[in-house]
């Protein structure tokens, strides 16, 4: 969770409160219906912060919300292999970095959101081919599942074989 006095109070409230002002977190205000569009100049204004964890927060949320700006920033996070030089989602038990399994999750919320699917199948396609390298959980699973694109099936296939090349037997 956002520690509140480590952002302003207006960046803090548009990450992790409702709309009555309620202290939600991240994955609830991902899933704000409706959602709360005077929130997203000031999200998209951050995709560039020198916090990079800021604005990879900020990525989180506006992708699940279908903004095309934070569906953008994700997919850049993961053609430059963020996991090489930062580690935002540290598993709460193995200390592994988790950060494209939380990707995976906030764009298949954009799908629900109205995303484009096959916009989002080709980035669930490159998050694949860093499977078994790279930790992930079970959130991009049931990415996987909710997507239902016959399309990914090589990319699966492909995956399950880097997994067990990698000795990572999940």
């Amino acid at each position: 969770m956002i520690n509140p006095a480590q952002y302003p109070p207006d960046i803090y409230s548009a990450l992790c409160t409702d709309e009555a002002g309620e202290v939600i977190g991240l994955d609830e205000v991902q899933l704000l219906d409706p959602i709360p569009v005077e929130r997203i100049p000031k999200l998209i204004a951050h995709l560039g912060d020198t916090d990079l964890y800021l604005a990879y927060q900020c990525g989180l949320v506006l992708a699940a919300w279908g903004v095309r700006e934070g569906v953008m920033y994700l997919q850049r996070l993961v053609d430059i292999r963020i996991d090489k030089t930062a580690d935002f989602e540290p598993h709460r038990l193995w200390g592994q970095d988790n950060v494209y399994d939380v990707i995976a999750e906030a764009l298949g919320i954009a799908v629900l959101s109205g995303f484009d699917r096959r916009e989002i199948a080709e980035i669930i396609k490159s998050i694949l081919k860093l499977y078994g390298e790279c930790f992930l959980e079970s959130k991009l699973k049931q990415v996987l599942i909710d997507l239902k694109e016959p399309e990914l099936l090589p990319a699966i296939k492909q995956a399950m074989s880097l997994a067990l090349d990698h000795k990572r037997y999940y």
